[in-house]
């Protein structure tokens, strides 16, 4: 069944929703299916109900141009085939996998793959990542985050055991 999905997406058979990626230099039109994107992503059933999605000949479309074309290409991918392979990824990759997540409101992606970084990539994480008491502060007082700030802070303190 996931192939099936993919094939969907892949021969955009019967698609009514176009979403374009990337900026006007580098992006890219992906067709897909409207109750498919609503049913795996709280970011996209929001986007058609407050009227961001707008409808154009039959279709909704809806730009994302901070997002690029690879990262949405995973993403896009993991939601019609609910399964992802992060083995091998690059830190930064990862990373910009949970940025990715975090707009789409892909939770359970999220969930899945924010230790991924902590077990994987500390050394990367430590040289990159290092930041002031005020910037911890600042991200952790960010209200758009996919998980509560208990769940955040242990995520900090197991960070900080590495």
């Amino acid at each position: 069944m996931v192939t099936q999905f993919l094939q969907l997406l892949d021969n955009k058979k019967n698609y009514d929703f176009i979403i374009n990626v990337g900026n006007n230099d580098n992006g890219k039109e992906f067709c897909a299916h409207s109750i498919i994107l609503e049913t795996r992503s709280t970011y996209f059933e929001d986007a058609l109900s407050n009227g961001k999605a707008r409808k154009v000949n039959n279709n909704f479309v809806l730009d994302i141009p901070d997002i690029s074309i690879n990262l949405f290409n995973i993403l896009i991918s993991y939601i019609y085939g609910g399964t992802i392979n992060i083995d091998h990824k690059e830190a930064a990759d990862i990373l910009n996998l949970l940025i990715g997540c975090e707009k789409l409101k892909l939770k359970e992606l999220y969930d899945y793959i924010q230790d991924y970084p902590i077990e994987h990539h500390q050394t990367w994480l430590f040289q990159n990542l290092s930041t002031s008491k005020e910037g911890l502060l600042s991200i952790c007082k960010n209200k758009n985050w996919c998980m509560e700030e208990n769940e955040l802070w242990d995520h900090i303190i197991r960070w900080g055991k590495y």
